[in-house]
């Protein structure tokens, strides 16, 4: 299995038979990036909305047979705000996820065993994650960059 350790790589995979979870909750400002992210995508991958409980959706997941599961989530990384990174599921012990149960190395674990596939999250570093708020413009800024890598003839 290749890991690929940016957006660039990611995009050039194969869609047919990627699936993109977006994980978060919409109430919570940057919190809601991988909900708004997996709304935006043009449906040549499976795309879905995992919210706060991503792991409800393993049996659709499974379903898709898919190659690549991309789990799309905000992430307090000590970057930037808007700052995107890749990582597998051994990257990511020390971020902090704010608003599911089940830890996502936990997730991507499950799905790694059970499908067979390679599996990345793609965390977004949050301005904010207020009660009540949107995107703030620079994670709406990410977020769009990377709906655009991952629409097919809309990347560079």
């Amino acid at each position: 299995m290749t890991a690929p350790r940016d957006l660039a790589s990611l995009a050039r995979r194969e869609r047919t038979g990627m699936v993109i979870v977006g994980i978060g909750n919409d109430l919570k400002g940057d919190d809601g990036v991988g909900p708004w992210v997996a709304r935006r995508l043009d449906g040549t991958c499976t795309a879905l909305d995992g919210a706060t409980v991503p792991e409800a959706l393993i049996p659709d997941i499974l379903a898709a047979s898919p190659h690549t599961v991309l789990l799309v989530d905000a992430a307090r990384m000590g970057a930037r705000p808007g700052s995107v990174g890749v990582f597998t599921r051994r990257d990511v012990t020390s971020f902090s996820f704010s608003t599911h149960a089940m830890p996502l190395s936990t997730l991507a674990r499950i799905l790694e065993g059970r499908a067979g596939c390679d599996v990345f999250l793609v965390c977004i570093e949050p301005a904010s994650l207020a009660f009540g708020q949107g995107l703030t413009p620079e994670v709406e800024e990410a977020a769009t960059y990377l709906v655009t890598l991952l629409n097919p003839g809309t990347e560079d």
